[in-house]
């Protein structure tokens, strides 16, 4: 599966590890543990979802929501989805 997968996320920020929650809506709630100060927030959420996909951080983008809680991201190039990623949380 090389498709782009687009889904939005809800940061917590400044929680006590970085890591995928839940479900939370239509959107995947996400615990990071940096303050969301000079795009620090924004850093941690590509390396997470790099990590957790098995991509590059240059195949994880933020599309939407760069300044805000709610995001909107991509990722390409992954050989998992979206759902296969939230059962191995």
């Amino acid at each position: 599966m090389n498709d782009t997968i687009i889904f939005k996320v809800k940061i917590k920020p400044s929680a006590k590890e970085n890591k995928i929650i839940s479900f939370q809506g239509d959107a995947v709630k996400i615990a990071l543990k940096v303050p969301p100060v000079r795009g620090k927030a924004n850093k941690a959420l590509l390396v997470l979802l790099a990590d957790a996909f098995g991509v590059k951080q240059s195949q994880v983008l933020i599309l939407r929501g760069d300044a805000s809680r709610i995001k909107q991201v991509s990722i390409t190039g992954s050989q998992k989805t979206l759902d296969e990623v939230m059962t191995e949380i």
